[in-house]
């Protein structure tokens, strides 16, 4: 597959704009959420290995990518971001769309699922963050981690000798780290910028848990294949979440950290090829 999508905007409930892109494709529509901090086209080299089997739509989640940053702190709520998702599949008339996420966006799936139950056949949940309460400890130490990020950069080289030096991006596939580099900055007097300021990603992490799903996944009947990696570091959520969804199967990725469709993409587009055709 060409990587060449159509870029589509719409507003949202609480009036912001929210972008996505349309691999498009003769094959069922999937939709695509990607994990806070990255943008839609990160998820690039999953779309790539998926070829002609789908039709792939992937989402720039609200504040992220090319997706327009609310200007007020409760705005953010990955509830509101799961929202943006039903809206999209109603903008774009999609019946019954196949859904992948990832982290954050795969919570926000979960949320669409659970305001609109049977809007999805299937679903992907890699690594979902949602757990109970507590769960948000970790969302506040990774807001702390990212909120002094350094924004702006001479040229794509200094980014990227940067943010491959040390984990989580050391570990990624050299496709998904040329993504993230491609799309997700912006020209800036300095040079570039990422498009997400480390204190705006911050705001999201806060919100981060959604213990609201959390709570009801025992009632949720969608299909799920839950997938985690070995050396995640939220594996126990993917296994509290197996436990709980009446109609879910679990598949832990070898050798492998939380950022699974950024590290194995091979791997994880056989598991949604394999999920979403058996």
């Amino acid at each position: 597959m060409t990587l060449a999508p159509r870029s589509f905007t719409f507003q949202s409930q609480d009036g912001y704009r929210i972008h996505g892109w349309d691999h498009g494709g003769p094959g069922r529509p999937v939709v695509f959420c990607h994990c806070t901090g990255t943008l839609g086209r990160i998820w690039d080299p999953v779309v790539r290995r998926l070829g002609e089997a789908f039709r792939c739509i992937a989402l720039d989640t609200r504040g992220h990518g090319d997706s327009e940053m609310p200007d007020h702190p409760e705005s953010v709520e990955w509830s509101l971001s799961g929202r943006d998702i039903l809206q999209a599949v109603d903008e774009l008339g999609l019946e019954a769309p196949f859904a992948v996420g990832h982290s954050g966006g795969a919570a926000q799936v979960a949320y669409a699922e659970h305001f609109h139950p049977g809007v999805f056949g299937r679903v992907v949940l890699i690594d979902a963050i949602i757990g109970p309460p507590a769960a948000r400890q970790g969302g506040q130490i990774l807001a702390e981690k990212v909120r002094h990020r350094i924004n702006t950069f001479a040229n794509i080289e200094e980014a990227r000798e940067r943010f491959t030096a040390k984990p989580p991006m050391s570990r990624w596939h050299s496709e998904a780290v040329e993504a993230y580099l491609s799309h997700g900055f912006r020209a800036s007097a300095e040079g570039i910028e990422l498009k997400l300021k480390g204190s705006d990603e911050a705001e999201f992490y806060l919100r981060s848990g959604a213990a609201e799903v959390f709570a009801e996944l025992e009632n949720m009947p969608v299909k799920a294949l839950l997938i985690t990696g070995s050396d995640s570091d939220v594996r126990a959520l993917a296994e509290a979440q197996h436990e709980l969804l009446p109609h879910a199967e679990l598949q832990v990725i070898a050798d492998c950290g939380h950022f699974i469709p950024q590290e194995k993409p091979d791997e994880t587009a056989a598991a949604i090829r394999a999920w979403f055709t058996s």
